[in-house]
């Protein structure tokens, strides 16, 4: 995965989890629109790196299909100028929001990284969020992190799992 010199990552892997689905929920986004959007997520193995997405399946609560391309699969694409967003064409509705990624089978984890739609739009710009794991994605549990994003356009955020802000 190549990143451009605007993107960067920083991470602190000091905890490993293990689950088979990442929840990552939108409570509220940066302007108080009741949008969500995400150009690439990412999750990070106990190794630190990106763990491979090849055979992933991402859903969402929501996803803008009839005015552009906003799938919730583009948030795995590799691609970081498509993008998952919810639907604002048809009327929006109101956040939580969630981004549901299946990674098919159990993997060590540390961090999700979350790099917002890549264009000068903050629109569905994630500022509040959750994020759950699950082993048979019914059963979520409680949060194993929450807090407040600060995204900037063109750099990845990274939410360590071991922190409960990012």
């Amino acid at each position: 995965h190549v990143r451009s010199r605007r993107q960067r990552q920083m991470c602190i892997r000091d905890s490993t989890l293990s689950a088979r689905y990442i929840r990552l929920t939108a409570l509220s986004e940066i302007n108080g629109n009741p949008w969500a959007s995400a150009a690439e997520v990412n999750i990070l193995g106990a190794n630190g790196l990106p763990l491979s997405r090849t055979g992933w399946v991402a859903t969402a609560s929501s996803q803008e299909l009839a005015w552009g391309d906003g799938a919730a699969a583009n948030a795995i694409d590799g691609n970081v100028n498509t993008m998952w967003h919810t639907v604002w064409s048809a009327g929006s509705p109101p956040h939580p929001h969630r981004l549901v990624l299946d990674m098919r089978s159990n993997q060590a984890i540390t961090a999700l990284t979350y790099l917002r739609r890549n264009d000068p739009s903050p629109n569905g710009t994630i500022r509040d969020y959750e994020i759950h794991i699950s082993n048979d994605g019914v059963n979520w549990g409680t949060p194993i992190s929450s807090g407040r994003l600060t995204p900037i356009a063109g750099q990845v955020t990274t939410i360590n799992f071991n922190n409960n802000t990012s």
